[in-house]
C-alpha cells in the first residue's frame, strides 16, 4: 500500500514538472533558491506616476521582481541627501546622478554585469555623449539614461514678429544682430525689453545671478570653438578638458561679453535685469538659452506665452556643430546592506534566508536584478525581453507590450537619449530642437560641477565688471578648475 502511494506521488510530481516545463513557467534549469528583489529608486523632478507603467510591466514580466518604489527629492538637497544615505547604509538600489558627477560616484556604484548588455549595442542605441559619459576607463558601463538634454534657444514669437524677424537666429552673428533689434531702451538708458539674456549679470544672490545656466552657455561657445578636447598624453578613455588659457576661451568671451557692452550693437542685458527665467515668462525678454525642462516652467508661469524653441546657434561656417549636455543618468549602488539580515528567521520580505545570511550573494543578485530592470526601462525591446536568473544564470525570453522609455518620455515631455526615439521626436515643435541637440552634445567630467560652475560665473563677472583682465581671470580660473577636471 505504501509503495503504491509513493509511486503515485512520484508520478504526480513528474507529470506536474513536465506540465510546468511545457507551459514555459520554469527556467531552463530549476534554481536552487527562489527569491524576490524589492527595489528602491531615487531621483529628482519626476513624480512616481512617470514610472508606474514601467514598474507594473516589470513585475508582470519578471517572476523575481518584488516591490518597486520611487522616491522624489528636491534637486537643491538631493546630492547631499544621497551621499549621507549611502554612507549610512540606507541608500537606494538605483539612483540618478548628473552626467558630470560620475567621477564623484565611481567608487559608490557598480557596473553592469558582464554579458547583460553588449557595449556595441549600447553605443548604437544611445547618442555619443551617453557612451562617453557612462562607459568608464575600465571599459564597463556604469550608467544608463532615459533622457538626455542639450541647450536650445527659447524665443518669444510675438516680440520677434513685432520687429519683423521671421525666423529665429541660427548663428551667433545673427543672434547679435537680432538681440540689438529686439532690445528696447528708454530715455534714461534703462533696458525695458531685453533682446537676449547673455553678458553682464549680478551673481551675488546665489552665484548664478540673473542669468540661468550662464556657465553652460559659455561652455557651449567654447566647445563649438574646439576648446573642449582630450589632453594629448596618450592612453584610452581620456577625459576631455577645457584649456581656459586658450584662444577658444578668449574668443567665446568676446562673443559672450558683447551682449553687456553699451558700446556694442548687440547690447541687450545688464546686472539690473530681472532673473532671466522670470523675465522671459513675463514677456520682457525676447530670447534666452536653456534646457528642455524650463519649457514647462514658462508655461506654468504664463500659459499665454507664445514661445518657440530653436536649435542652439552655431558659429558661421562651422563644419562641426556642437552643443553642451546636462542630463541625469541611472546607476546601481555598489553595496547595500541587507536590512533583513538581523531578523532573517522571522522576516523574508526581500530575498529568502539563503540570500539574507550571505551579503555577497545578496548584492550579486540585487545588482543583476537592478541592472536588468534598467535595461528593461531604457533600451528598445522589440516586443521581447531576456530575463536572467540571479540564482543559476539561466535565461528566458518573455513577451512585453510596453516600451518603457517611450512611455516615460511621452509622460514627462523630455528629449530622448535613444537614437530611434530621437528620430520620432524630430518633428515635435518643442522637443525637436533638444533631440537634435543631443546628437551633437559634448560634456566634461567634474568632481564637483556646482563649485566649478560658481568659479566660471565669478570669472566671467570679474572680466565684465572690469575687476580683472581676461588673461588674468582665465589663468586664475584654469588653476581653480584644474583639480576638479577629469576622471
Amino acid at each position: 500500500m505504501h509503495k503504491k502511494i509513493l509511486v503515485k506521488g512520484f508520478l504526480f510530481f513528474v507529470l506536474l514538472g513536465s506540465t510546468l516545463a511545457l507551459s514555459g513557467c520554469l527556467f531552463r534549469t530549476a534554481p536552487p533558491f527562489e527569491y524576490r528583489v524589492d527595489m528602491q529608486v531615487w531621483g529628482v523632478f519626476d513624480d512616481s506616476d512617470a514610472y508606474a507603467p514601467a514598474f507594473t510591466a516589470w513585475q508582470k514580466a519578471n517572476p523575481f521582481a518584488g516591490k518597486m518604489e520611487y522616491r522624489k527629492f528636491s534637486v537643491d538637497t538631493y546630492k547631499q541627501d544621497l551621499l549621507d544615505a549611502l554612507a549610512a547604509g540606507n541608500g537606494p538600489d538605483i539612483f540618478m546622478i548628473r552626467n558630470s558627477w560620475m567621477p564623484a560616484f565611481a567608487d559608490k556604484v557598480v557596473p553592469i554585469p558582464d554579458g547583460l548588455i553588449d557595449i556595441r549595442e549600447y553605443q548604437s542605441q544611445f547618442v555619443d555623449v551617453v557612451s562617453r559619459d557612462n562607459i568608464w576607463t575600465d571599459g564597463k558601463i556604469y550608467g544608463i539614461p532615459l533622457s538626455a538634454d542639450s541647450l536650445s534657444l527659447y524665443y518669444n514669437k510675438d516680440l520677434l514678429n513685432a520687429v519683423g524677424i521671421t525666423q529665429p537666429p541660427t548663428t551667433w552673428d545673427q543672434l547679435q544682430s537680432d538681440a540689438g533689434r529686439l532690445t528696447n531702451i528708454d530715455a534714461n538708458g534703462n533696458i525695458v525689453t531685453a533682446g537676449v539674456s547673455l553678458g553682464e549679470w549680478d551673481i551675488t544672490p546665489a552665484r548664478n545671478g540673473n542669468i540661468n545656466r550662464a556657465s553652460d552657455v559659455f561652455l557651449a561657445m567654447v566647445t563649438q570653438l574646439g576648446g573642449l578636447a582630450a589632453p594629448n598624453t596618450g592612453g584610452a578613455n581620456q577625459s576631455e578638458k577645457i584649456d581656459f588659457g586658450g584662444a577658444a576661451t578668449q574668443k567665446a568671451f568676446d562673443l559672450y561679453g558683447s551682449f553687456s557692452s553699451a558700446k556694442s550693437p548687440a547690447y541687450s542685458w545688464n546686472s539690473s535685469q530681472h532673473q532671466s527665467l522670470d523675465a522671459f515668462a513675463e514677456g520682457r525678454l525676447a530670447m534666452t538659452i536653456n534646457y528642455s525642462w524650463q519649457y514647462q516652467l514658462f508655461k506654468r508661469k504664463n500659459a499665454k506665452l507664445n514661445v518657440g524653441v530653436a536649435p542652439l546657434p552655431q558659429f558661421a561656417g562651422s563644419t562641426q556643430p556642437a552643443n553642451f549636455a546636462n542630463y541625469w543618468t541611472f546607476v546601481v549602488a555598489k553595496n547595500i546592506p541587507n536590512k533583513d539580515v538581523t531578523d532573517a528567521k522571522q522576516k523574508k520580505s526581500a530575498l529568502t534566508s539563503i540570500i539574507l545570511t550571505d551579503p555577497v550573494t545578496y548584492n550579486r543578485v540585487r545588482t543583476l536584478e537592478s541592472w536588468e530592470f534598467l535595461k528593461f526601462l531604457t533600451m528598445s525591446n522589440n516586443g521581447t525581453f531576456t530575463l536572467t536568473s540571479g540564482s543559476t544564470g539561466a535565461t528566458q525570453q518573455v513577451a512585453v507590450t510596453l516600451d518603457p522609455a517611450k512611455d516615460y518620455l511621452t509622460r514627462t515631455m523630455k528629449p530622448a537619449a535613444r537614437r530611434d526615439l530621437i528620430e520620432q521626436q524630430k518633428p515635435d515643435p518643442i522637443l525637436g530642437a533638444f533631440a537634435d541637440g543631443n546628437l551633437i552634445d559634448r560634456s566634461w567630467y567634474l568632481r564637483d560641477p556646482e563649485t566649478v560652475e560658481g568659479f566660471i560665473n565669478e570669472s566671467l563677472a570679474s572680466i565684465i565688471l572690469g575687476q580683472m583682465s581676461a588673461y588674468d581671470s582665465f589663468r586664475n580660473l584654469q588653476a581653480r578648475v584644474g583639480q576638479y577636471q577629469g576622471r
